[in-house]
């Protein structure tokens, strides 16, 4: 067996998703397996190594006596010398709520699901704190998930780039790695014609890059990028969330973000886009 996938944490986090993008990439697969029976688990499967060589199982709070077996479980793997990764997947808590709220499922605690929430988090902390990668699903999609297990898991290892469009006014996007300030660049809102468009729009768009400031700008940005981009993916990054933000994440960030993803794409890097403000009213 090469590797021994443990899928944990939040309920509505994502670790069906997760399991099923390990199972399309050839993991036997094991959804919600009891701690207790992990032992005799590997020993069922030890002769059949040959043709089982990856395993991924589920494991979380829907199970009794959950916190009281990750010890001994933990216990027997490092003892039996299997190596094993673990992978934690949480979200915010209003998008565990909203996620809920739109399937109707019961927290598997039961009772109000906030306070389903907050158990889980203590019971997971024993997990969380040997995780080998730790996944927010906040802003992640099926398929975004589904790209961060493969790009981690699968056959060659992918690199992928979120540039997020925000405003500054609404806070920082979650998990950026970079973050550029783009309010020094000349603002359309200020031009009665612009104001009510958004960066989607022709005119915004050549309203902000005919600016010299804006071209300088985009020259050292693809330079620092150019230089920055290959040592990330040397060093085994995985995803990257560039974060353009401007005041409230309609114009001049948005201009950026498209200008950016359409120069990645093209030198070959895998780029999504994300306009978090676009749809705010000022």
């Amino acid at each position: 067996m090469k590797k021994f996938i443990i899928i944990t944490g939040l309920s509505g986090a994502g670790k069906t998703t997760a399991l099923n993008s390990l199972e399309d990439i050839g993991f036997f697969c094991v959804d919600n397996l009891p701690l207790v029976l992990v032992p005799a688990f590997i020993d069922a499967i030890s002769p059949f190594s040959k043709n089982v060589k990856n395993v991924a199982i589920v494991v979380d709070v829907r199970e009794k006596n959950f916190l009281q077996q990750i010890p001994s479980a933990l216990e027997h793997l490092d003892a039996r010398g299997v190596d094993y990764e673990i992978v934690y997947l949480e979200a915010k808590e209003e998008v565990i709520l909203r996620r809920y709220s739109e399937t109707r499922r019961i927290h598997p605690l039961g009772g109000n699901i906030k306070e389903g929430i907050k158990k889980e988090i203590s019971a997971l902390v024993p997990l969380k704190e040997k995780a080998t990668h730790i996944i927010d699903t906040s802003h992640m999609t099926v398929h975004t998930i589904r790209e961060a297990i493969t790009s981690i898991y699968g056959p060659e290892r992918a690199f992928y780039i979120n540039l997020v469009a925000f405003g500054f006014r609404y806070g920082l996007p979650e998990n950026a790695d970079l973050i550029l300030d783009v309010r020094f660049l000349p603002n359309p809102y200020f031009q009665p014609v612009l104001k009510n468009l958004t960066g989607l729009d022709k005119n915004v768009k050549e309203f902000v890059l005919n600016q010299e400031v804006s071209q300088k700008f985009l020259r050292k940005t693809i330079s620092f990028l150019s230089f920055l981009l290959p040592h990330y993916q040397k060093e085994g990054k995985v995803y990257l969330t560039i974060g353009i933000g401007c005041t409230g994440g309609k114009h001049r960030s948005v201009v950026v973000v498209n200008y950016l993803h359409d120069y990645l794409a093209k030198k070959g890097y895998n780029t999504k886009i994300v306009h978090r403000d676009i749809e705010r009213e000022q």
